[in-house]
């Protein structure tokens, strides 16, 4: 889409505008690369060559499950989850960052009324309380996660069920995603999407931008215009 500002299509054009949390509105993808990695030493396991990828934008439960069958674990998949809780919600509950000029975003956002919403591969739990604690679960009018449906992204369900909790149509939604199955989502599900760069993706995101109808360094490139 050259040539067309992102926030005048959105202002103009868009309904409503979702957001993926982790990486996106939240610098929080090294929590989850520590968290794998501290997992899987106290078991003296290794991730295979490739295994970030192949769980990227899966949801809690699906991602607990390629664990489980992945590295043979002896825990059930609702303990793993379980595990992941304690050894987040501190991290989550208390001192994360938002991304830089994505408080102003979500402000001028809620004054022109467009509806917000959050579609996140993290679980509900963590979510809210994250949101909560940096103090912005207030301008969401949804948050969906990917337990939440049948099939985590790169399919297009979480989307697709944001847009109809919000009761606005796919092509009246604007998409900020940091991963390239996250684009896919949003592009399957009929939404105008938007890469966010973040650093721990940062080698994919020349490849992810082409896959997405715009792409920004930081959210400060369209709050400044």
């Amino acid at each position: 889409m050259n040539g067309i500002n992102l926030w005048e299509l959105i202002e103009k054009q868009a309904d409503a505008v979702i957001f993926d949390m982790d990486g996106t509105l939240i610098d929080s993808m090294g929590i989850w690369y520590d968290i794998d990695r501290e997992f899987l030493s106290k078991r003296k396991l290794e991730a295979p060559s490739g295994f970030d990828e192949k769980i990227e934008g899966k949801s809690f439960h699906e991602v607990a499950r390629l664990f489980k069958e992945t590295f043979l674990l002896p825990e059930t998949v609702e303990q793993i989850m379980g595990i992941w809780y304690q050894m987040a919600y501190e991290r989550y509950a208390h001192g994360m960052q938002m991304k830089e000029g994505a408080q102003e975003l979500l402000r001028r956002l809620s004054q022109h009324n467009k509806k917000i919403g959050i579609a996140t591969s993290n679980s509900r739990k963590l979510t809210e309380c994250c949101l909560n604690d940096i103090g912005i679960l207030s301008y969401f009018d949804t948050i969906v996660t990917a337990n939440e449906v049948t099939y985590g992204k790169p399919c297009p369900d979480i989307y697709k069920k944001a847009a109809q909790n919000l009761d606005v149509n796919p092509e009246k939604c604007v998409v900020f995603e940091d991963t390239g199955a996250g684009i896919a989502a949003g592009n399957a599900a009929g939404m105008t999407t938007c890469l966010v760069f973040d650093a721990y993706n940062s080698h994919k995101y020349t490849e992810n931008s082409v896959i997405s109808d715009f792409s920004i360094r930081s959210f400060c490139d369209i709050i400044k215009r």
